[in-house]
Parts: C-alpha cells; structure tokens; sequence
C-alpha cells in the first residue's frame, strides 16, 4: 500500500519535471496509476478471500487475520486513490503561494 502512494507521487513528479502544470500533472498521476494500483489491490484482497470464506476449524484463526488485512487493502487503495491527490494538490498551492508571497515581498 505505501508503494502505491510512493508510486503515484513519483508519476506526478515525473510529470511536473516535463514542465507540464501542477493541477494536470496530478490528475495524469492519478489516472496514469489508477488501473495498476486497483489490480494490485484487488488480486492481494481476492487472494485473501478463500481464507476470509474458510470455515474449517483449523483455519478459524486465520478468518479474523485475512479479513482484516484484506478489507484494510481495500479501505487504504480508496484512501490512496483520493486522499494522495488532494494532499498534493494542497502542496502544491501552498509552495506556489508561498513562493508568490516571497517574490512579492522582495519587490
């Protein structure tokens, strides 16, 4: 899950050093990671699935353990998805006001 924010942020990054705008640049990063974060994602939940529907008794201590770490894949990737490129969008317009401020201050 951290290496699907690690990637997304380094997608934008790559976008916003081709001098493409901020706003853009973070939308591409999105869009560009989308489908491979929601299939790495969804194929480590569904792999965790069987273990989740198991109800053998010998496996009842894996139940609790695979729906956690399953549905906490899945709440983090929403988390990822939109919570990613909002914080960056926000960090975005604070530097460039920031540096807005301090451009106008040294005038």
């Amino acid at each position: 899950v951290v290496n699907d924010s690690l990637v997304m942020i380094d997608f934008t990054d790559q976008k916003l050093r081709e001098n493409i705008p901020g706003r853009t640049a973070i939308i591409e990063g999105a869009k560009g990671r989308f489908r491979p974060i929601m299939l790495t994602s969804l194929t480590t939940f569904l792999g965790f699935t069987p273990l989740i529907l198991e109800d053998a008794i010998q496996a009842q201590f894996f139940v609790p353990f695979s729906a956690s770490i399953g549905c906490g894949i899945l709440f983090t990737t929403v988390i990822v998805m939109f919570l990613v490129p909002a914080l960056s969008s926000l960090h975005l317009r604070l530097t460039s006001t920031r540096q807005e401020l301090a451009r106008n201050a040294s005038t």
